[in-house]
């Protein structure tokens, strides 16, 4: 998540909270296909984290301060009833231009997307708890972190590696909830594959 899962600005400061994210998570083969570009960057000496760690591919919705949980997963389950499953591409690679030295693959970014993520983002900052202003609607950038605090001199190199694997597809399988940057999961919501 940009390496700032756990980092909210307040009157142009960071201050680092306990978070909670909800992100979407992607069905077995992509999220395969996407550990096994994590390991090579781990393997090419780029970025181990995502490979060693507990992180699981997706792409984040929101970040917001830690909140009660129970009221969180309420509103998410009725909302979600009614998702179903949905098919997402990564054409190409981007980088975030500041010195976290991020990664990362690009989605499509379609209406439905833009959609997803505005409802996700307004459902949930009305249960009151402050947001990272990286998720505000018109200011989100959907990725899927490949790397993160990788050296300028290798920036690059990473870049291309991930670039050679394009274009990588598959489905939206699910929403989750975890606690960042500790990157514990708290609740899995599968969509469903198919209208009611």
């Amino acid at each position: 998540m940009r390496g700032l899962s756990n980092a909210f600005v307040r009157e142009d400061e960071y201050h680092l909270v306990m978070a909670i994210a909800v992100s979407l998570w992607f069905d077995a083969e992509l999220e395969t296909r996407i550990r096994a570009l994590w390991k090579e960057l781990a393997m090419a000496g780029i970025h181990s984290s995502l490979f060693d760690g507990r992180y699981r591919p997706h792409i984040t919705l929101g970040a917001w301060e830690f909140g009660p949980r129970a009221e969180l997963e309420a509103a998410l389950r009725v909302w979600l009833a009614d998702k179903v499953r949905f098919g997402v591409e990564f054409p190409s690679v981007g980088l975030f231009p500041d010195d976290d030295g991020v990664v990362f693959l690009q989605p499509h970014v379609t209406t439905a997307l833009l959609a997803l993520q505005r409802e996700a983002f307004t459902l949930v900052s009305r249960l009151g708890n402050p947001a990272s202003p990286y998720f505000d609607p018109g200011r989100w950038v959907p990725h899927c972190t490949m790397a993160w605090g990788v050296p300028r001199e290798k920036i690059l190199q990473a870049a291309a590696l991930v670039l050679g694997r394009l274009s990588i597809k598959g489905t939206v399988a699910a929403v989750g909830v975890i606690d960042t940057p500790a990157e514990v999961e708290l609740k899995r919501f599968d969509l469903r594959t198919q209208e009611p």
